[in-house]
């Protein structure tokens, strides 16, 4: 029946706003549909109630104060509820649309979490949780079925608010809502104790479990016995669990005293997920599957593969973040299905390679006694005593820094600066082909000498070559001490450019041309390039990004958090980053950045002495903390007219700026006027008339064939509503 009358609603438009567009499914308490607002022109979940309920005037009042709250929650975690409203016999809800179905249909495809991926769900669930604790508002129903996913992902809670209305309605829910209910409430849920926000906590421990091994704690044959067990017994959790085994032991005890909070179990999961690998991409079943074929289940995670079909998307889980160091140890499993590679530690230095540097080659191709060059010194590296030496050839290595840029600008400067000696090479050639004068002049020496042998001693002094001078290594000097080097050795220093470097203080010698121990006659040139230091890296967009997610970013462009300041905030939700310093701008790597974090929004308390007072010297007070506030009536015959009979939330609660406080106001006693119509009538009919204004009557004075003559209080006395009153007759 339900299914069929959700069918029969499809089409229609509800509250002249919401037309339903296909039904998603039917609950204990109402129908769920795809609806597209008219007004908008977009989207939403729109929650139907059931007719019964929506004839509960009790559940109506409390669920619309519930709506009400739950609108006023600002969290990524939390389903946003957009709209509330009724219509003829339809009350109806208008909420976020999640688009990647329920963890309740992940888990019913066979699909296990692996314990990172459990680690990444139970982090995203347990802040939405506290987010809602902090302001007073318990789920008291967190089970698979109402931790949806988005397109993205992304899990969300639905369904706050529910829960609590129809407790407090003393609705009866169906028996297969109850039992589905129970197999995740927390011990003193079902003693029927007093609740907060630790009871989701309990349950949240219970569907982690599930998650990961298949199975609901506490499974036993009868529903009484497995009440019985929890309320004795700590969550049965597996080893297999890992690091998160510990944690839910703590969040699962019996004792809601003993049990974590939801911020607790948020930051210890969370601590624990810093000891396993990155999670594996999760498959999201999505609203609808399309198609008559069931998708195949093969392993994925724990030995199971994603299920593959129509309407199935597969999305990437947010990684686990490492501070620190930690980062560079970082290890992604290569058998885990979609595993993320580590993040990179930023480098200390760049790479070195090697680049051709060239000989001045003499005529025939050997190289000539006035221009040997000798090869540059070469360190080995380690391991490399056994490896064999490189051809011999004319070009011989030379160190130089290699950036992603300075690769290109040196590969460029080096054939520059071979063809240059080339030139100078032919220039050279062409010189040592004109006629020389110095061996006559040396023929002329020898004949003044005559056969004296200071006159052999002179000839063979003429006829040595120009002396060469070695090449010192001048990396990481000063331009000055650069030259200094080079001038004892009657060489000249030359500054071809500038050029990044990581490990190169900015203005020294970052490279060399020729490398060190090459030879070069008095008065040559050896070029240097000066490091301009480290390269300024952008400093990244940190903009929604919370504190752990903003200092990975900053890690990746080798920057470090600096200090952290918390802020209010109206418009970005608790611990998302509001600014940063250095915006847009490059930095040098290692600059700290500052960063601006939102406290969330501004909080204020209702007035402890809200009960009594009147209603409007209440609304002032509250419209001067920012508070909203909605006044519901009703006849009290204790509280004079005007007075409040109570506030909810509850006067000395603190509420975040902008919630809206509902106000319970006194309208006095309910009285009613002994009406005159009465007077003629038949006892029968004057009775049944004075039943309908609320009055009962207890008995007749005189004949009771007569007509009503009169009553006891007397006809237009007014009564409090319910009195009896006595007819008079005849």
């Amino acid at each position: 029946m339900l299914v069929s009358r959700s069918s029969e609603l499809v089409g229609r438009v509800v509250g002249g706003r919401y037309r339903l567009l296909r039904p998603v499914g039917s609950g204990a308490s109402a129908h769920v549909y795809v609806a597209e607002d008219v007004r908008l022109k977009r989207r939403v979940a729109l929650k139907v109630l059931h007719p019964a309920l929506a004839q509960d005037r009790s559940f109506l009042r409390r669920f619309q104060m519930e709506a009400q709250v739950v609108a006023a929650l600002r969290h990524p975690g939390i389903v946003r509820v957009y709209d509330w409203g009724e219509e003829e016999e339809d009350a109806y809800l208008a909420m976020e649309l999640l688009d990647g179905g329920s963890l309740r249909g992940l888990l019913d495809t066979g699909y296990r979490l692996t314990v990172s991926q459990a680690a990444a769900l139970g982090v995203d669930v347990a802040s939405a949780l506290a987010h809602a604790h902090a302001r007073g508002l318990v789920h008291r129903d967190v089970k698979p079925a109402n931790l949806l996913f988005d397109e993205e992902g992304h899990a969300s809670v639905a369904d706050f608010g529910i829960a609590r209305a129809l407790a407090e309605a003393s609705w009866t829910e169906p028996m297969g809502a109850l039992v589905g209910t129970a197999r995740y409430a927390a011990p003193e849920q079902l003693q029927g104790s007093p609740l907060d926000g630790r009871a989701d906590v309990y349950a949240l421990c219970l569907v982690l479990v599930e998650c990961v091994t298949g199975a609901v704690p506490f499974a036993r044959d009868t529903m009484l016995g497995a009440l019985m067990a929890r309320a004795t017994q700590p969550v049965p959790v597996p080893e297999e669990l890992g690091p998160l085994a510990p944690v839910l032991r703590a969040a699962g005890v019996p004792g809601p005293e003993d049990r974590l909070t939801a911020a607790e179990l948020a930051e210890r999961i969370a601590g624990a997920a810093r000891h396993l690998r990155a999670p594996a991409r999760l498959p999201v079943v999505g609203l609808v599957v399309t198609g008559t074929d069931q998708p195949e289940h093969t392993e994925l995670g724990q030995g199971r593969r994603p299920p593959e079909g129509p309407g199935l998307s597969v999305l990437v889980d947010p990684p686990v973040v490492v501070d620190g160091p930690a980062l560079a140890g970082v290890v992604a499993d290569p058998e885990e299905d979609g595993a993320r590679p580590p993040v990179p530690a930023a480098p200390d230095e760049l790479e070195v390679v090697p680049v051709p540097v060239p000989v001045e080659v003499g005529p025939g191709g050997g190289t000539p006694p006035d221009q040997v060059a000798a090869g540059p010194e070469q360190v080995p590296e380690p391991g490399s005593a056994d490896r064999p030496a490189p051809p011999a050839g004319p070009l011989a290595p030379g160190p130089v820094v290699q950036g992603r840029r300075s690769r290109r600008r040196q590969a460029k400067r080096a054939r520059r600066e071979l063809a240059e000696r080339e030139r100078r090479e032919a220039r050279a050639a062409k010189a040592r082909a004109r006629p020389r004068r110095w061996p006559r002049r040396a023929a002329a020496l020898v004949v003044v000498a005559g056969a004296s042998s200071g006159g052999v001693a002179a000839y063979y002094y003429l006829t040595l070559p120009p002396p060469t001078y070695s090449v010192p290594s001048l990396t990481g000097d000063l331009p000055g001490q650069a030259a200094s080097a080079l001038g004892t050795r009657h060489l000249e220093l030359v500054v071809s450019g500038h050029d990044w470097s990581a490990t190169t203080p900015s203005g020294r010698v970052l490279s060399q041309f020729p490398g060190r121990g090459s030879r070069l006659h008095a008065k040559q040139v050896v070029t240097v390039v000066l490091s301009r230091g480290p390269e300024p890296v952008a400093v990244p967009s940190l903009a929604t990004l919370d504190l752990a997610q903003a200092r990975s970013a900053l890690v990746g462009q080798r920057l470090v958090l600096g200090t952290v300041a918390h802020v209010h905030s109206m418009t970005v939700p608790a611990g998302s980053v509001i600014s940063w310093s250095a915006t847009g701008r490059k930095v040098l790597p290692g600059t700290a950045v500052n960063v601006v974090l939102s406290a969330g929004k501004p909080r204020a308390t209702v007035p402890s002495s809200a009960v009594g007072s009147s209603y409007s010297a209440l609304a002032s007070q509250l419209a001067a903390l920012h508070l909203g506030v909605h006044e519901l009536e009703q006849y009290d015959s204790s509280v004079a007219a005007g007075l409040v009979l109570s506030t909810s939330p509850a006067p000395g609660t603190s509420q975040v700026v902008g919630t809206v406080v509902t106000v319970d106001v006194s309208l006095g006693p309910h009285l009613v006027t002994i009406p005159s119509a009465i007077v003629g009538m038949s006892q029968g009919a004057a009775t049944q008339y004075l039943l309908k204004i609320g009055l009962y009557v207890s008995g007749v004075q005189g004949s009771p064939l007569a007509a009503v003559s009169g009553s006891v209080p007397a006809v237009g006395q007014q009564v409090l509503y319910g009195r009896s009153i006595e007819l008079l007759a005849g």
